[in-house]
């Protein structure tokens, strides 16, 4: 696992590792989860990979907020380790 202090970082580090999967918090500095998301759905090899969101922030987003943005998948916090293994085991095979 890879983690990254901020948004630029999160971008940095998919480009030199190429994960199978990313989890973004949608509250990083510098730049935020959906801007991470939409630099790295601009690239060809990050069209399919599962980018899922992780945030507290659910008030004024819906789902298809982030689904329109990019991410496969929302998951609100707080979260439970379970929750994160099954939306991997579902948006990764």
């Amino acid at each position: 696992m890879i983690e990254a202090r901020d948004g630029q970082e999160a971008i940095d580090l998919a480009l030199e590792h190429t994960p199978d999967f990313v989890i973004l918090d949608i509250g990083m500095p510098k730049v935020d989860g959906f801007g991470v998301v939409s630099a790295l759905r601009g690239m060809p090899i990050f069209t399919a990979t599962p980018i899922l969101a992780l945030t507290a922030a659910g008030g004024d987003l819906t789902r298809r907020d982030f689904e329109e943005a990019g991410f496969t998948a929302w998951l609100p916090k707080p979260i439970r380790p379970a929750i994160i293994r099954q939306a991997l085991v579902d948006f990764t095979c």
